[in-house]
């Protein structure tokens, strides 16, 4: 209440979303990019809208945006106000234990998430593909832009890119192409644990635009190596709920070409903590994305979440499973 009147506040809960890899990065391909993920319950963020007489991003997370991502955050907001004539503006406050970064597709998520409290705070309707289109992102992976709403894994095959750029969602904004979702569908409630690096900075936009400069284009034959694990491996392991053969499929990921150049970012570090959480009985491990966050599945997993605890103390664990309902909007 302001002056007597009652503003409007809304709050969108968010899950994040695990990426196995992408696919298709080598020229001259029928479709670039392309790739599989799905989302999890933990960990999840908090976005507040708040009618305001203007615009503001407050990101109360230890390890938030940066000060160019909040300014791009409220160039896409001011601009969509603009283009859609709303009345009202908003604050956005960012609240919860997601790190930028690390895996989690945050940037995504928050940015999906504030244009759509935008829209609710002007009383607009609004369509999915509306919300995507506004964002700007899902230029380099369709998975966060498609978990955000339904939840679930996303099997997508990239877009049609004749100019072969290849960079990461966040140097795709300006001229953002929505990737084909080939297949969607829910989840088996696996148990997945997760083991989130603190000693582990997480890489910087540049930093991810320089990687994906330097290491692309791959070689036809290594994109064809991961579209079969994926496909025959993580996809068919789910379809028919066989976690075990969801698991060898991952753990194939992680020594193909571009997953095994993503994890060398790291310099060895990953491989020591994934090392641990093997000989403590995990049955598969993967890295998220550019990482540097890791997720295992394991038989027994709340005996190796119990010993990791102890062996890697440099991390946080825990234990999720995945989430396939998407964002939660809540009426205050």
């Amino acid at each position: 209440m302001k002056n007597g009147i009652k503003l409007i506040v809304m709050t969108i809960n968010i899950s994040s979303r695990l990426h196995t890899t992408l696919i298709s990065l080598h020229s001259n391909g029928y479709r670039q990019n392309g790739g599989f993920g799905f989302a999890i319950e933990e960990p999840s963020l908090s976005i507040r809208g708040e009618q305001s007489q203007s615009f503001e991003i407050i990101d109360h997370r230890k390890y938030g945006f940066s000060m160019d991502e909040k300014q791009r955050l409220l160039n896409t907001l001011k601009q969509t106000a603009d283009q859609k004539k709303f009345s009202q503006k908003c604050t956005i406050k960012i609240s919860g234990d997601v790190a930028s970064h690390m895996g989690f597709g945050t940037g995504t998520a928050i940015r999906l998430a504030s244009l759509e409290l935008l829209y609710l705070i002007n009383d607009a309707e609004y369509t999915e593909q509306e919300i995507i289109n506004a964002s700007g992102r899902g230029g380099t992976s369709g998975i966060g832009i498609h978990t955000y709403f339904n939840g679930g894994y996303v099997f997508d095959i990239g877009r049609s890119d004749p100019n072969g750029n290849f960079a990461p969602s966040c140097a795709t904004e300006k001229n953002p192409s929505s990737p084909l979702a080939l297949i969607q569908g829910s989840m088996p409630k696996w148990e997945i644990g997760l083991c989130i690096p603190r000693n582990i900075f997480p890489k910087s936009e540049e930093e991810e635009k320089a990687f994906f400069s330097q290491t692309c284009p791959i070689e036809p034959s290594e994109s064809y190596e991961a579209l079969y694990h994926v496909v025959y491996g993580v996809l068919g392991g789910i379809k028919e709920e066989n976690r075990a053969t969801f698991g060898e499929a991952l753990k194939n990921i992680q020594s193909c070409r571009w997953k095994n150049a993503e994890r060398q970012l790291y310099d060895g570090q990953i491989e020591r903590i994934e090392k641990v959480l093997y000989g403590l009985g995990a049955d598969s491990v993967g890295m998220s994305s550019l990482g540097a966050s890791l997720f295992f599945i394991a038989d027994d997993i709340q005996n190796v979440m119990k010993t990791a605890k102890e062996l890697l103390p440099e991390c946080d664990l825990r234990v999720t499973r995945p989430n396939n309902t998407g964002r939660t909007v809540i009426h205050d």
